[in-house]
């Protein structure tokens, strides 16, 4: 997946961009988006383009990341987008788009496509649903070895609403204790 800026930045130019997609050569995924094969796309790939749609500073977020981090098993049928607050997009296809002033401090250092970090995500996560939804969020990532319940708490401690604060404040001296349910 290739966004127009790049394409033109490594040399192309916008008549051989322009040519590539009737000539049955790319496809268009989304406007200044092209994937550069043709066919259906994997869900990674949709994930890729939607993120290099919503341009500079675009994270896959929530269900999204949580899959991309290996906390879900399945792909999810919505991709999940988080956006600068600053910046405006109109939202394409299936995707969910939400802002964040303090994006560039919860994306992951690494990874492609971009993603909110792993505590990050977990916490996103555990604020939809339940209070067990919550304590579950915790424990899998927690049993998955993606985090540390030491680094949920510091990233808890810097968001200064959660729904489920307290109850997870508890769980995860809980989850530090080895408890697993």
């Amino acid at each position: 997946r290739l966004a127009r800026p790049q394409c033109l930045g490594l040399g192309m130019t916008p008549g051989g961009l322009t040519w590539l997609v009737p000539a049955s050569r790319w496809q268009r995924v989304s406007l200044g988006v092209y994937a550069t094969h043709l066919g259906p796309l994997a869900w990674r790939a949709r994930v890729s383009a939607a993120v290099l749609y919503c341009g500079e500073g675009a994270v896959a977020s929530h269900s999204t990341a949580a899959r991309l981090h290996g906390l879900f098993d399945k792909d999810p049928d919505a991709i999940a987008v988080l956006i600068p607050i600053n910046h405006r997009v109109i939202r394409p296809g299936q995707v969910r788009l939400a802002i964040c002033r303090e994006i560039s401090s919860r994306t992951a250092h690494s990874g492609w496509p971009t993603r909110t970090t792993v505590e990050d995500t977990v916490l996103d996560m555990a604020e939809h649903g339940d209070a067990d939804n919550a304590i579950a969020w915790l424990s899998k990532a927690c049993q998955r070895r993606r985090t540390t319940p030491a680094r949920l708490a510091e990233v808890l401690d810097k968001r200064a609403r959660h729904r489920w604060r307290e109850l997870l404040v508890d769980a995860l001296s809980d989850v530090a204790a080895g408890v697993e349910s």
